[in-house]
């Protein structure tokens, strides 16, 4: 389903100071695409939610979620206040991530049926979706990789530079002294970088640097997470490969 509107963890190393800039007063300008609600394993009545957020205007916030046919729906951020949605910017909410959790369906999902959702946004206000029922295989439905081992603790780095736009995210993981000391442990050689704000995914097609556009007012915290090529995290000592970084939007 396309849906147009306009009116928007963590073993690590901080570096820096991310900067601020004055928040947009551009109204957003939003597609959402790409809606699966995908069960959990072991929970036939209970579904996580993903979607992609085109947004070519101001940022907005993604603050509340409800599903009529299902007795709890919460909205799985890193802070009370939502999940942000920078303006000019293509971001996702991902299993890995910020989701919306779905318990206590009347019917347990069949494959190809529709769950629909209410969003509601800060500044674009009540929005309506569908999403489409879509198994997981168990490794999708764990969203975790084999433990990585290794004798030195993995301390990435994670660096912002703020501009009249929004910010520029860069990354270093030490990949290629990781791949010659764990030889014989997950394939770091196809890792990939996934950054995050307060849990929503930005996209993008070259993953570092990342711009992450405007967004409201207030603090936020960006994440840089160590995924396979099929978005799955690596995990070391029980927590994923992961830097943090606070921003300021004022």
């Amino acid at each position: 389903m396309l849906l147009r509107f306009i009116a928007a963890i963590a073993l690590g190393t901080l570096i820096g100071v991310a900067g601020w800039y004055r928040s947009s007063s551009e109204a957003p300008e939003i597609v959402i695409d790409h809606v699966i609600a995908s069960p959990v394993p072991g929970a036939p009545h209970t579904v996580m939610v993903t979607m992609r957020l085109v947004n070519s205007g101001g940022p907005d916030q993604l603050i509340d979620a409800n599903a009529s046919n299902a007795q709890l729906t919460i909205l799985k951020a890193r802070t009370g206040a939502g999940l942000p949605v920078p303006g000019r910017s293509t971001s996702a909410l991902t299993l890995e991530a910020g989701h919306i959790a779905v318990m206590g369906l009347v019917e347990a999902p069949a494959e190809g049926s529709e769950l629909p959702l209410s969003l509601e946004f800060t500044r674009s206000g009540p929005v309506e979706v569908s999403a489409r029922f879509t198994l997981l295989s168990s490794d999708e439905g764990s969203r975790l990789v084999e433990m990585v081992t290794g004798s030195q603790p993995w301390e990435p780095v994670l660096t912002a530079i703020a501009d009249d736009t929004g910010w520029l995210i860069t990354s270093e993981f030490g990949l290629a002294e990781r791949i010659a000391e764990l030889a014989d442990g997950p394939d770091l050689a196809r890792a990939r970088v996934g950054i995050y704000v307060d849990g929503m995914k930005i996209i993008q097609r070259v993953s570092d640097p990342t711009r992450i556009g405007r967004l409201l007012r207030g603090r936020y915290m960006a994440q840089a997470m160590l995924l396979t090529a099929d978005e799955q995290l690596f995990v070391m000592n029980g927590e994923p490969i992961s830097a943090e970084i606070p921003l300021v939007a004022d």
